[in-house]
């Protein structure tokens, strides 16, 4: 719009008189530019040659016509003004010099140009004004949206500064909570250092007193801690010990005849020395035929230990010196309380703690050294002296020494200690003694009433010991005493029945008795006192059947009576999982987790019961589930091992070994070689980068036969692999036999009553 007024100024500059409105874009008037022209003829002005001017009279209506008005210019340069013929007389332009005409038409020219100029500076301008507008309407536009957006954001900030206040506020509230906990945390921590102050006092104060009453209990109690039955298992457990150790040292040492080196100084071994008589020396020192000398050897050390465990055993202190004072002294106590036994009893109990194991440690060490030199001395006689005797002999059978030390001191506590109700010698046969079956009577006799006399026959039917009660060669007991002997295992069939009809889903009504234990009146009454309150029938063989099993087992192929089976516990193996944190039992056990080879987080000692309790199990049908065995290398695949565990609780749907643990009994292992399977096994990759290796095996149970059996089994090349033959394990508890249902099993412990 600029550029256009000041072109219009321009032409208003050069053509006086001329006007231009710039709202309509038109020229100005012909009528007033004929005017101009006649008022500028006398200046010279002329009007362009070859030009028509149509001028109308604007002012009087009657002449409307136009009238036309031709300038010519002559070959003089005159310029005629032609009107028609009804137009009015007009006065004639002076006509102009050439120079003035071509003044004016360059100026005209001029004026054109400039004109053109300017209609297009205006179409440019506007173009750029429509531009400008577009552009105004766009930042108009875009100023609204930033607006929107300023509101929006406005809003936002307000939101947020309100939660920043509310988070502020719920910050101050935890943090005084926080402040509060950590002032009971601190109250909490002072009472418990109180606590474990007072704990430990009360620790000390109940040491005191457990000394104290320790001291006065053999005072104050008449009860024996451990029965005869015991007591005589303790004894088997010795003789085994020391049987065990001569065959040993018989089957691993060279002996030669006449071998044996002594050192100067060293004086041959006596009879004395040896606790030998003076034939058994000289069949040690003949050699002769070596499996004979062999036998010789095993039994001369078996009688010089037996020998030396006795002495061990009567002895009261470890100052040999003392032992007879002090054997005088009790037997004053016991002639002055001869009607209360237990008070020499308790006496004889607490002078042989005090004395004999005052330090254990060192009772123990004085008769190892004792029972190494007793085995030396014999296999010196026998032909055997290396240069390092001694050293040879504990490096080589040390363990078993030990194991007949800590045998023969349990023993001596047992009897010199743990019963005070009576006197119990331990006694060992002569060498030369020759055995008399007469010896061995029915342990299985008639009942007796315990008021009765109980006969017990020895070896040697001319021994008097009238201190002790044997003429003839026999012991008069009371049934009472004797039947003490029998005690705990009766006490432990009647739990075992117990045990089984708590643990049946049915009613019990009967229990059978087979072994050769079941032939024993006192056995076979004392149970039916107790079951015939239960309504449960007891039964037994009439015959006296000492071969219940194999007659089981023969007449189980024979008749196959059995053709399935009741499980009677949850059978699995041990197993672990995934840590899940979601789950509560998971989170119980958080302390317990750990990342397993394949990097997960796991929990272990889980069981899942592949074999449930309660379901009837055919001969053939398989119970199996597949386990993952992880590992960063794959040498520790090449073999698996896994337990089989039975859970004998009374849970219905037992998944935590950590809880009821008692209940839980390894029944066997299971094994088996995957060395080859473990050639095609691929390495996998942990969360962590680090590799893996994973074995996927199956664990089988079948439980229709009369035992239990369980093996391995997994995919090697697309073809199912078990281990060579099949393992197998009786589902045997430490009291009974679990396998049979409503029936009982009672092994021959005839041996050991």
């Amino acid at each position: 719009m600029t550029l256009l007024a000041s072109t219009v100024s321009y032409l208003k500059r050069i053509i006086p008189g001329t006007s231009m409105r710039t709202d309509d874009r038109s020229f100005p008037d012909p009528t007033t530019e004929a005017q101009d022209l006649h008022t500028r003829r006398d200046s010279g002005l002329c009007c362009e040659t070859d030009h028509e001017l149509k001028i109308g009279d604007a002012k009087n209506p009657e002449h409307s016509r136009e009238k036309s008005i031709e300038t010519t210019a002559n070959d003089v340069g005159e310029l005629h003004l032609v009107a028609s013929k009804d137009s009015q007389p007009y006065h004639a332009i002076k006509k102009g010099t050439d120079e003035q005409k071509y003044d004016y038409e360059q100026r005209a020219h001029a004026d054109r140009e400039m004109l053109k100029q300017a209609t297009r500076a205006k179409g440019k301008a506007e173009k750029q004004r429509d531009e400008v507008l577009r552009e105004l309407d766009q930042l108009q536009t875009h100023l609204e949206l930033q607006a929107s957006e300023i509101a929006s954001f406005q809003n936002y900030t307000s939101s947020l500064e309100q939660a920043r206040l509310c988070d502020m506020t719920e910050m101050e509230n935890l943090r005084k909570h926080c402040q509060n906990l950590e002032h009971q945390l601190h109250a909490t921590h002072a009472v418990l250092i109180q606590e474990r102050e007072q704990r430990q006092m009360d620790r000390r104060l109940l040491a005191t007193r457990a000394q104290e009453l320790h001291d006065t209990e053999t005072f104050l109690t008449k009860a024996d801690l451990f029965s005869g039955a015991e007591v005589k298992v303790m004894v088997q457990g010795l003789n085994s010990e020391i049987l065990q150790l001569a065959a040993d040292i018989v089957d691993t040492l060279q002996f030669e005849e006449n071998a044996m080196e002594v050192d100067d100084g060293d004086q041959r071994p006596t009879e004395h020395r040896l606790a030998i008589d003076a034939r058994m020396k000289q069949l040690l020192e003949a050699g002769g035929d070596p499996d004979t000398h062999a036998i010789i050897v095993q039994a001369a050390l078996q009688g010089v230990i037996a020998r030396l465990c006795r002495r061990f055993i009567s002895e009261w202190s470890k100052q040999p010196s003392t032992d007879d004072d002090l054997y005088d002294l009790y037997r004053d106590i016991r002639k002055k309380y001869a009607d209360s036994p237990a008070v020499a009893g308790r006496w004889r109990s607490m002078t042989r703690e005090k004395s004999k194991y005052s330090v254990v440690s060192e009772t123990e060490e004085n008769f190892y050294s004792r029972v190494l030199e007793v085995v030396l001395n014999v296999l010196r006689v026998a032909g055997w002296s290396p240069a390092d005797a001694m050293g040879t002999l504990i490096q080589t059978f040390g363990k078993r020494v030990s194991a007949i030390v800590k045998a023969a001191m349990k023993l001596d506590r047992a009897m010199g200690e743990g019963i005070t109700s009576q006197d119990l010698v331990v006694y060992t046969a002569h060498f030369d003694d020759h055995f008399d079956s007469n010896t061995m009577v029915d342990a299985y006799g008639n009942q007796k009433a315990d008021g009765d006399v109980v006969a017990c026959t020895f070896w040697d039917h001319s021994g008097q010991r009238s201190a002790l009660g044997i003429r003839g060669g026999r012991l008069t007991l009371l049934g009472s005493i004797v039947a003490g002997f029998f005690e705990p295992s009766l006490h432990d069939i009647i739990q075992a029945i117990d045990h089984q009809c708590s643990m049946s889903p049915k009613n019990i009504t009967a229990v059978f008795l087979v072994g050769g234990f079941a032939a024993s009146n006192f056995l076979y009454s004392k149970l039916q006192a107790h079951l015939q309150p239960l309504d449960i029938q007891l039964s037994r063989p009439d015959s006296h059947v000492n071969k219940a099993v194999a007659d089981g087992a023969v007449s189980y192929y024979i008749d196959h009576a059995v053709n399935a089976r009741m499980s009677r516990y949850n059978l699995d193996g041990k197993e672990f999982t995934s840590y899940e944190k979601s789950m509560s039992e998971h989170r119980r056990r958080s302390d317990k987790a750990y990342v397993a080879a394949n990097g997960e987080l796991s929990l272990g000692d889980q069981f899942d019961a592949i074999l449930p309790k309660g379901i009837l199990v055919s001969e053939t049908l398989e119970f199996r589930r597949t386990y993952h065995l992880y590992s960063e290398t794959l040498e520790d695949l090449t073999s698996i091992s896994d337990d089989i565990i039975c859970y004998r609780g009374s849970k219905t749907d037992p998944r935590w070994m950590d809880t009821d643990e008692a209940m839980y009994e390894v029944l066997c292992t299971i094994t088996a070689n995957t060395q080859q399977a473990a050639k095609t096994i691929k390495s996998q990759s942990r969360p962590d980068g680090r590799t893996f290796y994973k074995l996927d095996y199956d664990v089988v149970l079948l439980f229709g036969l009369t035992e239990l059996q369980a093996y391995v089994s997994w995919n090697h090349r697309g073809k199912e692999k078990r281990q060579d033959g099949f393992y197998f394990c009786s589902i045997q508890s430490h009291r009974y036999n679990t396998e049979v249902p409503l029936a009982l099993f009672i092994p021959n412990i005839s041996d050991s009553a």
